[in-house]
């Protein structure tokens, strides 16, 4: 199916790192966020075939592709000893990555990943000095794709989520999930699957609140699509709660201010 990569995988893993590390050690994969300091981005060569060709200036898999270019995503998957999913088309591990993101599955997470990945992800969550050390990388990275999913789950749970699928496009896709058959609704001349260009219309007003006045706004767009098939699929795998209180942790160790007054 289409956008079925593992978002949220890419947005914790580069995130990763000891809540409470050791005494006068540094923040576990503190490699990564140095690596990730600074605010260039990938080619999109170096995202040819890793990501499809996908442009690397927003979105996870920009992110994603970015970060394998400085620090392998294999090396990092290499610190997790069980398997990323339970099933999907997807395969993800220390031995190599391979994305699938027109099958009409999608990767269901193995709990006991998403507790490691959540348990493991907020580099000085507990600490303020590595905070304010981390602070520029959290902004130039991490911190318009947290806004943009907490934001678009916030919007989702005030319908119903995830007791129920909302009406309109999300209950179509959650009917997508569950037997594979596009709706109408959700099909172009352009692409197989269940496009995430269906869902525009309820995030027109998130993606220009996230970008702000006057500014290119497409990026945000992009990634608040993704996000409602992101949870979407969450709530189909049920992994769903335990992702969401990993992002309000990062939030409320990052981003605390906007958090509040969300």
């Amino acid at each position: 199916m289409r956008f079925a990569l593992a978002v949220c995988t890419f947005l914790l893993l580069p995130l990763a790192g000891c809540s409470t590390p050791p005494a006068d050690s540094p923040p576990a994969f503190a490699d990564v966020w140095a690596a990730l300091s600074g605010t260039e981005t990938a080619s999109y060569d170096a995202c040819d075939g890793f990501m499809s060709g996908y442009v690397s200036t927003y979105g996870a898999r920009g992110l994603a592709c970015t970060t394998n270019t400085r620090i392998p995503l294999r090396t990092l998957l290499a610190r997790y000893s069980g398997s990323v999913y339970t099933s999907g088309p997807h395969s993800l591990d220390a031995s190599g990555l391979s994305v699938d993101l027109l099958s009409d599955d999608f990767g269901h997470y193995n709990p006991e990943f998403v507790e490691w990945a959540v348990d493991n992800s907020i580099v000085g969550e507990n600490d303020a000095t590595v905070r304010a050390l981390l602070a520029p990388v959290y902004r130039a990275r991490f911190q318009q794709l947290a806004r943009v999913y907490w934001s678009v789950y916030q919007n989702l749970a005030s319908e119903g989520y995830p007791d129920r699928a909302p009406a309109g496009a999300p209950e179509a896709y959650a009917e997508y999930l569950a037997s594979g058959v596009v709706p109408e609704m959700a099909r172009t001349e352009y692409y197989p699957g269940f496009t995430m260009t269906v869902f525009s219309d309820r995030n027109e007003a998130l993606a220009r609140d996230i970008a702000g006045p006057g500014e290119w706004h497409f990026g945000a767009m992009y990634e608040a699509n993704t996000a409602v098939g992101f949870w979407m699929r969450r709530r189909a795998d049920g992994t769903q709660e335990a992702f969401r209180d990993g992002l309000e942790r990062l939030l409320a160790a990052y981003d605390a201010e906007w958090l509040a007054a969300m």
